[in-house]
């Protein structure tokens, strides 16, 4: 099962970094690649679209056509593809990194606290 709190997410404020996991525990589950898309925006801006490259239940890697900036958190409208079916999720996640690879920025995201649609979305998408 997928834990939708964190014990740093009582100290911080929303918006925060602090609001999120320590960086120790996001890749303690092995990544899956799936094709999908991602809608990544900031509060009140304009949405980016980029294409997924992998994911787990504490984050997700993107490429994107522009760079973001590091450190913030950003909403992401995540459209996943796996196994056939179509999983649609919504969180926010903190970006740990965003570099140039290619023609395309490839960005990192870390999960923030999730809401019992998204846990109950991960928990069906890596169950299988």
């Amino acid at each position: 099962m997928i834990s939708s709190t964190f014990p740093s997410q009582m100290t911080g404020s929303q918006g925060s970094s602090r609001y999120f996991p320590p960086v120790s525990n996001v890749r303690l589950a092995e990544r899956v690649r799936m094709q999908g898309s991602v809608s990544v925006s900031l509060s009140g801006g304009f949405p980016q679209i980029g294409k997924l490259i992998d994911m787990n239940a504490q984050g997700a890697s993107v490429k994107l056509d522009l760079a973001i900036v590091q450190s913030k958190v950003y909403h992401l409208y995540i459209k996943a593809f796996h196994n056939g079916r179509e999983h649609l999720i919504q969180v926010q996640g903190l970006c740990t990194h965003c570099t140039l690879s290619g023609r395309e920025f490839k960005a990192g995201f870390r999960f923030g606290p999730l809401s019992e649609a998204a846990t109950d979305v991960l928990t069906n998408l890596f169950s299988s």
